[in-house]
């Protein structure tokens, strides 16, 4: 959290710190009561990974996740080396039989969508693992998507 105090303009509650939950899992947590209507953290949108609807889409903010994510070297990039996200495509056909007939059904849509729609041919390891990154640490949602 010190990295995004030391942004000008980025803020992180004094209260706070990051604890391991176990093995690629953390989070953040307040040491001690917060005041009510305290503000909790303010990130400066130069440390976003963003990218315009108007400019092809999600396809173009894969591509910066990619380059943000996997070969970037802002603090939150390095952090996210020491993850190993993973979607149902890399898991052996034995595994992902166990997903058959589960909601939402479509498990392989995101990996699909990428190679169909953005890159027109088989992800390279760096662009499935920044797909991956941006679909785990993604905030769009259908209202969204539909102008809501």
């Amino acid at each position: 959290l010190k990295w995004i105090n030391e942004t000008e303009n980025g803020f992180v509650h004094p209260t706070h710190s990051v604890r391991r939950l176990g093995p690629g899992f953390r989070g953040i947590f307040a040491r001690t009561p917060i005041e009510k209507d305290a503000v909790l953290a303010v990130i400066p949108w130069d440390l976003c990974v963003t990218h315009p609807m108007d400019q092809d889409g999600h396809c173009g903010l894969s591509r910066k996740a990619v380059d943000a994510l996997v070969k970037g070297e802002t603090p939150y990039a390095k952090m996210l080396r020491e993850y190993d996200p993973s979607l149902p495509n890399d898991w052996p056909p034995n595994a992902r039989q166990s997903l058959d007939g589960l909601p939402p059904g479509d498990w392989d849509r995101h990996l699909k969508w990428f190679e169909a729609g953005c890159l027109k041919r088989k992800a390279t390891e760096d662009e499935r693992r920044g797909m991956y990154l941006m679909v785990a640490r993604s905030g769009s949602s259908r209202d969204y998507e539909q102008g809501g």
